[in-house]
């Protein structure tokens, strides 16, 4: 009888408990607006709440059983940073939940200063949170990062012409970044315009930035395009080489920079000034000139009707000048300090006049003379003989003896 009445105590109170305090099942599952698949080791959870207290390590999806009625909390943790935290009540009947972590994806595009898309970059991610960093295409997709922290993305890219690292870093916020952001990259095109000392462009001159070489336009100018301007925010350097006719007239270093991108570069160039006269220091007009540097030809050139020729930006060096005028030739040599200071180069040729349009040196001159005075010596003497001969005749002068 008293073993009936015990067994009949535990089924009332059993009986009682049910009805009072129900026992209930819960799943919960997690994801970010997409399902976490393989990124899920890396989701930590926390279940808290009426002297229960479970962890799960890697799981997405979690199961919970035997739960009385009441009040819990959910903890979610993605490698250490909190991405999610919910009050669940339980009370009735078994409980489905899916809660939507404080995470997403980011798609950065790396671009230059005038939005042309670069790659072969390099980048980096800090803090080292998210599921997975890739680059495809000039685009860095980091997926599954914590809305609840800023990153610091840093990304350097090598010039595969110029061989130097351009790098920045940009702070993104992950909850307000909106579609596919974009990272620039002080990345440029350099305008170098090369002038002489008078300041008129130089054209057709050899620039070399960095062992890249290019031809100056008409208007003095080339321009070298992609070229790093900046590493971590500080000016980047180049030696700068300008030639002409294979001669270095300007070299250097230069510094460009976001702020800097178009430079002058006067050059070391001169104007040589040639004057063609005769031996009577008169102009001898549209002669012809040669000009040469080290024996190898400059070019030709034709004087002026007052015998002058100004041949323009030359670099600093010896030269030659050949000048030939109706078949008379001459030359002279123009040295680096003649170049210097500017003096003018006068070649010398033997005509010393014109007579019928027949050019004449001095000694010609006087030969011509010469002959024309014999020449009327002789005819005088002639007549006279003439003269005397007819007058013979005539009986006027009495006859030879």
């Amino acid at each position: 009888m008293g073993k009936s009445l015990a067994v009949a105590s535990i089924l009332l109170i059993a009986l009682v408990a049910s009805t009072i305090i129900p026992i209930h099942a819960s799943r919960i599952s997690f994801d970010y607006k997409k399902p976490l698949g393989r990124f899920s080791r890396f989701l930590e959870v926390e279940f808290v709440g009426d002297g229960v207290r479970e962890n799960f390590i890697g799981e997405d999806v979690i199961d919970l059983r035997s739960l009385p009625p009441g009040t819990y909390y959910v903890i979610a943790r993605w490698m250490g940073v909190e991405v999610g935290r919910w009050a669940i009540s339980i009370d009735r009947g078994n409980l489905a939940l899916n809660l939507d972590l404080a995470m997403t994806d980011m798609s950065l595009r790396v671009v230059d200063l005038q939005g042309r898309a670069l790659q072969d970059f390099m980048v980096e991610v800090d803090p080292d949170i998210y599921g997975e960093l890739r680059t495809v295409g000039g685009i860095i997709a980091v997926r599954a990062v914590p809305t609840t922290i800023n990153y610091i993305i840093k990304v350097a890219w090598r010039s595969p012409i110029y061989g130097t690292i351009s790098s920045t870093e940009a702070t993104i916020a992950p909850s307000e970044a909106s579609g596919l952001e974009k990272i620039v990259l002080p990345v440029g095109d350099i305008r170098i315009k090369v002038v002489d000392p008078k300041g008129r462009p130089i054209s057709g001159a050899t620039v070399s930035l960095a062992g890249v070489e290019a031809k100056t336009d008409a208007r003095g100018e080339v321009i070298y395009s992609r070229v790093p301007l900046e590493a971590d925010g500080s000016p980047i350097s180049y030696e700068l080489k300008v030639s002409r006719d294979g001669e270095i007239i300007y070299s250097g270093v230069i510094e460009v920079s976001r702020a800097k991108t178009s430079l002058v570069v006067m050059v070391e160039l001169y104007d040589l000034k040639i004057r063609v006269e005769g031996a009577a220091d008169q102009p001898l007009p549209y002669a012809r000139i040669t000009l040469r540097r080290g024996g190898v030809e400059l070019g030709t050139y034709s004087a002026d009707e007052g015998g002058y020729l100004i041949v323009s930006d030359l670099p600093l060096s010896d030269y030659t000048a050949e000048a030939e005028w109706r078949g008379f030739k001459g030359s002279i040599t123009i040295t680096k300090d003649d170049l210097r200071a500017g003096r003018m180069a006068v070649i010398k040729l033997p005509p010393y006049t014109e007579i019928l349009g027949i050019p004449l040196t001095f000694s010609s001159l006087i030969i011509l003379v010469l002959g024309i005075i014999v020449g009327i010596i002789l005819i005088v003497i002639g007549l006279i003989e003439y003269m005397m001969w007819r007058g013979r005749r005539l009986g006027i002068y009495p006859p030879r003896k």
